[in-house]
């Protein structure tokens, strides 16, 4: 209930984000947003609520907007289905699946999910339009262009998110003082793996902290 609540409390928030045909990537930075260490459990789907084949319009953007949109353990994706009277289900066939894909090997190397990851790659990279943009260039323009409440792009927005649950977790890190006092030797060399071991911290973030600080 509290995920629910969380999730309709913030969808205004969310409509200005561009979102494409990738729902576990849509799901992902949904929720990034609120919680930035956010990830799918590993094995986990990603469920449509409103089933795929219900859409007339096969480009309706709600298609695989974080609307509707659910990750679900293996055996409860598969309980919807039946539940839901869905006939092409098969117990096996949606754990399976995503097995089969894994283990079907091809000549260079490639399993199922890696071959379709290159084939929807060449697809965008293809697709030029009158101004000479390739499918990604477009999306990146519009993620700039558009604009939230606050006044920021996408991409700012969760930068700005980020900087916020940083700041959260290592408060005193931010802190210039403190972060010169206890993050250098005496002789100023930067003591990064202590540093990270010290605070639990990645090396990623203690980067972003430094450039903070621009040090």
């Amino acid at each position: 209930m509290y995920l629910l609540l969380i999730r309709f409390n913030y969808i205004k928030r969310i409509n200005n984000i561009m979102y494409n045909k990738n729902s576990r990537r849509n799901l992902t930075v949904f929720w990034r947003q609120y919680f930035p260490e956010y990830q799918i459990p590993n094995g986990y789907h990603v469920h449509h609520i409103k089933p795929r084949s219900t859409f007339e319009d096969k480009e309706d953007p709600f298609m695989h907007h974080p609307k509707n949109l659910i990750a679900l353990h293996p055996d409860d994706h598969v309980s919807i289905h039946l539940l839901r009277g869905d006939k092409y289900v098969h117990r096996n066939w949606i754990i399976k699946g995503s097995i089969t894909k894994s283990n079907d090997i091809d000549v260079n190397g490639l399993n199922g999910h890696q071959r379709g990851s290159r084939k929807g790659a060449n697809i965008r990279l293809n697709d030029i339009d009158e101004n000479g943009l390739n499918s990604y260039q477009r999306h990146s323009r519009k993620k700039l262009k558009t604009l939230n409440e606050n006044g920021l792009n996408c991409i700012e927005q969760i930068a700005k998110n980020r900087l916020d649950y940083n700041k959260k977790q290592w408060p005193e890190l931010y802190n210039r003082t403190y972060f010169l006092e206890n993050c250098f030797n005496d002789n100023g060399k930067f003591l990064r793996n202590k540093t990270m071991n010290d605070y639990n911290i990645k090396s990623t973030r203690l980067n972003g902290i430094k450039k903070f600080h621009n040090l």
